[in-house]
């Protein structure tokens, strides 16, 4: 028992000091426009593999225009993000990375857990990639066995 009051006291106490450091300097602005920088390279990278994939990617080659339809589908679903974070998330997006940091009064454990789910959605695109891809898979492999 002793030991997680504690325990308690060191998380809020940690959060104490991460939400005077983060809101005295006022690092959400600095931190929003680096993870907006990083999407913004993300968003190029992913093009850029997405045209090297069409080609003959490792001399391996596939099919002409399934290869193109995928690279099409893909840019566009690149597209549909690259405008959600450029007129939705980047005007909001310090203001929330400001309320995750002033959460740290509450312990920086919860700070931790914010930043994770504020990752995952703004990493939302990659899961629909995957799903995407998965399916594809799924029909190919029934194909191949039918």
């Amino acid at each position: 028992r002793n030991n997680l009051i504690f325990s308690l006291g060191i998380d809020i106490l940690f959060g104490a000091i991460f939400t005077m450091w983060f809101c005295s300097e006022n690092a959400s602005w600095i931190v929003a426009d680096r993870v907006y920088s990083v999407a913004r390279s993300t968003i190029g990278s992913l093009t850029d593999l997405l045209t090297w994939f069409e080609d003959a990617p490792g001399g391996l080659k596939l099919n002409r225009d399934l290869s193109h339809f995928l690279k099409e589908f893909f840019l566009y679903l690149i597209a549909i993000w690259n405008g959600y974070l450029r007129d939705v998330v980047r005007p909001c997006l310090p203001y929330v990375i400001y309320f995750v940091g002033l959460c740290g009064m509450m312990g920086l454990s919860v700070v931790v857990a914010l930043a994770g789910d504020l990752l995952s959605v703004m990493t939302l695109h990659v899961y629909c990639f995957y799903v995407f891809a998965a399916r594809i898979y799924c029909l190919q492999i029934y194909a191949l066995g039918s």
